[in-house]
């Protein structure tokens, strides 16, 4: 079957070369202009390349009381801006603590210098607490960033090495399936649990590779 050398959808087995050219020559503004992409792209191929990672696209704020939309980059200023409470500050590639508590299903996590926004997640089952790190931000952020979550109990030592999710609109949820699990067999698992978070850039083609370790014998994080 033929296919359209601009779209490559099937086409029947007469063509318009004239038409071609014509629908080649279109140009339109990205839907994303008013949250300041001034990007003018190839109409047949508005929904297939540009708009699936335009840096500009709409970010909703995490916060489910809030209705602000608007570019990342906006959205983090904001988000500095109207909800600094809510938020934990830190830098990248620098080892952090947030203590979590049973009733808290997420921390906030806002990056000092680019302001970027994270997401501690924290579930809690009759068999054990899950921890997962998520991301605001657009497609291109996807494996753009590693993190780390640590804890001790006793001599146990768990961690995780991960990539966050990324999410244009975030909503609370149950955090994904390779992520760092306290059971309830541990003493930490009632109360308050003092997580060790370092996240940092990812270095080129980083893939998402999920790496659960659980060390015996570690007395403290500081050991590793």
């Amino acid at each position: 079957m033929n296919k359209c050398p601009s779209c490559r959808l099937p086409i029947g087995s007469k063509r318009c070369r004239a038409m071609e050219k014509l629908v080649e020559s279109i140009k339109v503004e990205c839907k994303n202009k008013k949250f300041g992409c001034t990007e003018l792209i190839a109409y047949h191929m508005i929904e297939t390349k540009h708009e699936e990672t335009c840096p500009y696209i709409s970010c909703f704020c995490p916060l489910s009381s809030c209705d602000y939309v608007n570019s990342s980059k906006n959205l983090y200023e904001h988000f500095s801006n109207d909800h600094a409470s809510y938020s934990t500050l830190f830098t990248y590639d620098t080892p952090f603590y947030v203590g979590v508590i049973m009733s808290q299903r997420h921390i906030f996590l806002q990056e000092r210098n680019e302001g970027v926004i994270f997401i501690l997640n924290h579930d809690i089952s009759w068999e054990e607490r899950r921890f997962g790190v998520d991301c605001i931000g657009p497609k291109s952020f996807e494996n753009a960033f590693a993190y780390i979550l640590n804890a001790t109990c006793g001599e146990t030592y768990m961690s995780i090495e991960d990539a966050p999710y990324v999410f244009t609109s975030w909503q609370q949820h149950i955090p994904g399936m390779f992520r760092l699990s306290i059971t309830s067999k541990l003493p930490i698992y009632i109360g308050r649990i003092s997580i060790q978070v370092c996240i940092r850039k990812a270095p080129p083609n980083f893939r998402r590779h999920h790496w659960p370790i659980t060390w015996i014998g570690a007395n403290s994080l500081n050991d590793r």
